[in-house]
Parts: C-alpha cells; structure tokens; sequence
C-alpha cells in the first residue's frame, strides 16, 4: 500500500508541476522575415516616377502555438536594411520628395481577442524602423486562421495628385491552438494544483516517517 502510495504521490507531482508549468509559460515565438518590395509611383500623373529609395524588411514574431484561454504577443517591425542592394531606376526619383507616407497595420483574426483593435496607423520617415505590438488572446478551441494587412498610404506634398493607398502585405497566418483534456489554462492551472495537492497528501506519510527516523 505505501509503494502504491508513493508511485501515485510522485505521478501526481510531475502531473501537477505539468500542468501548471504549461499553464503559466509564454508560449515560443517565431519571426518571418519579408523583404519590402520596391515601391514605384506615378508622379501628377506623368511619367515621371518616384521610389522608395530606402531598403526595408519586414519581420512578423507571433507565437507558435495558442493555448485555449491563453494570450501571447504579435509584433511586427519595418527595419531599415542598408546592406540589401536595391536596383532602381535612375531617372525616378524619391518618392519622399513627393510624398508623406503612413503605415496601417491591421491583424485580421475572427475568434481571437486583439489588443489595440482595428488599424494602427504610423508615418514612415525615411530610413527609420517602425515597429508595433499586439496582446492576442484564444478563447477557443478551434485553431486561429487570419490575416495580416499592411497598407502604404502616399499623401502628395505639394501637388493636387489624389492620394494613393496600396496593400503592401497580405499575409496569412495560421496559429494551432493547444489545451490539455480540452480545458483552457485557468481550468489546467485549477487542476494541476489540486493534483500537487494530493501529491503531498498521498506522499506526507513516508516522508514524515523519513524525518522521524532522521531525527532519532
């Protein structure tokens, strides 16, 4: 009876430590990494063109996993990469002499719970990174399919040329969603301390004993 009752105790602490390790750990991240595409426009509607002249990458960190009633964080960044050789047209020319640019970032997700919400706006000033976070949550059990936008909006300077807006990125994304016997992390982590609890219970009597013959 005492093994059975040890075996149980030591089952149960693993059990629980488990549980709620897996309750309260941030999940592990991954980053894709994007090169910006060349950015070409009309200038007042002649032929004349300005580029975006800069180099960029874009870079997308989201977790590789949800956990059902989880949250995690989703970040995206627009970093300035010098080293990247970039071919353009001589004759164009740059597309900051002729126009303010605003980012909008917008992560597209139907069953998942987004903080800020809606579109994040930020002007692109030449040769300077952006970057933006977002707190996800899942709430589901059901893996989380969406969407990531990036927008360019180009506002001319000095001309009467309307404003151009181009969707630069549309990014699909899937996250698996994990649970443990179909419970979210506030009933695994309810759980888990009930089974570390009766793992101390089923192993007190042996170690009691231990510590009775330790201090004869």
């Amino acid at each position: 009876m005492k093994v059975l009752q040890s075996v149980l105790a030591i089952l149960f602490l693993i059990l629980g430590i488990g549980g709620l390790l897996w309750s309260f750990l941030p999940p592990s991240q991954n980053t894709i990494a994007l090169p910006l595409q060349q950015v070409r426009l009309k200038i007042d509607g002649t032929d004349n063109y300005a580029t975006l002249m800069a180099p960029y990458m874009m870079y997308i960190t989201l977790p590789n996993s949800l956990k059902f009633g989880g949250d995690a964080s989703f970040s995206f960044s627009l970093n300035h990469n010098p080293d990247t050789l970039v071919l353009l047209n001589q004759s164009d020319g740059n597309l900051y002499d002729h126009f303010n640019v605003i980012v909008e970032l917008r992560p597209d997700f139907e069953n998942m719970y987004i903080e800020p919400a809606g579109t994040m706006s930020t002007p692109l000033i030449e040769e300077q990174d952006i970057s933006m976070t977002w707190k996800i949550s899942n709430q589901t059990r059901q893996n989380q399919e969406g969407v990531f936008w990036v927008y360019f909006t180009f506002y001319p300077i000095e001309s009467e040329q309307e404003t151009q807006r181009i969707a630069i990125l549309a990014k699909k994304i899937t996250i698996e969603t994990n649970s443990i016997i179909g419970l979210d992390t506030n009933w695994t982590a309810i759980l888990s301390a009930a089974i570390l609890t009766a793992s101390i219970f089923l192993g007190w009597p042996g170690l009691s004993s231990i510590i009775t013959k330790n201090r004869k």
